[in-house]
């Protein structure tokens, strides 16, 4: 979270924008990431098979 913190700062979000991890505990230690603008059931399926722990999801879960 520290290192996403610095490469997509907080404070650089609009006052709605929900940011920040949205399922998970950031203790968790991640050892493979999958990065996409939306969060589909594709992504999933490919996040899963790839035994991927974290995804990077340009748009919130809350959009279609």
């Amino acid at each position: 979270m520290d290192v996403l913190g610095q490469l997509a700062p907080l404070c650089a979000a609009e006052p709605w924008d929900p940011v920040g991890l949205q399922i998970g505990d950031p203790s968790w230690q991640v050892r493979r990431a999958l990065l996409s603008i939306d969060l589909t059931e594709p992504v999933l399926a490919e996040a899963i098979h790839k035994k991927v722990n974290l995804i990077v999801a340009y748009h919130p879960l809350i959009f279609d």
